[in-house]
C-alpha cells in the first residue's frame, strides 16, 4: 500500500510541472566561452525559470581613457522586468563603482526576444 501512495504523489508532482511553457534560451558568457560570439552549435540551451522571462543577447565594451580595455558578449534568460536600459544601467553602475569611476561601460548591442532560442544575434 505505501508504494501506491508514493507512486500517486510522483504522478501528481509530474502532472503539475509544465515544462512545455518554459522558454528556451541560449546561455553563455564570452569571457568563459569563446563560442558565445561565434557559433550557436556548441552553446548550452537553458530553460528559463519563470514563465514571463525573455531571452537576451548582449554585447558590451569597457573603456578606460577612451580606449577599449575589455569587451564581452552574453546570452541567457532575462527576468520579465528586464530590458536593455536596465541591463545598461546595472552594468554601468557596477563598472564605475568597481573602478572608482575610471572606466566607462558601453553597450554595443542588446536584443531581447520571447520565443524559443531567439537570442541568436551578435
Amino acid at each position: 500500500m505505501p508504494s501506491y501512495y508514493v507512486m500517486l504523489a510522483i504522478l501528481i508532482g509530474l502532472a503539475s510541472v509544465d515544462i512545455g511553457s518554459a522558454l528556451k534560451c541560449y546561455r553563455c558568457n564570452e569571457q568563459n566561452n569563446e563560442a558565445c560570439n561565434k557559433g550557436l552549435d556548441s552553446l548550452e540551451v537553458h530553460y528559463c525559470p519563470n514563465r514571463d522571462d525573455k531571452c537576451e543577447a548582449y554585447g558590451y565594451e569597457v573603456l578606460e581613457g577612451g580606449k577599449v580595455i575589455s569587451s564581452g558578449f552574453q546570452r541567457g534568460c532575462l527576468s520579465e522586468m528586464g530590458n536593455c536600459r536596465l541591463i545598461y544601467g546595472t552594468m554601468e553602475t557596477l563598472i564605475r563603482s568597481a573602478t572608482g569611476g575610471r572606466n566607462v561601460f558601453r553597450q554595443k548591442s542588446c536584443d531581447v526576444c520571447d520565443t524559443d532560442l531567439c537570442n541568436t544575434n551578435n
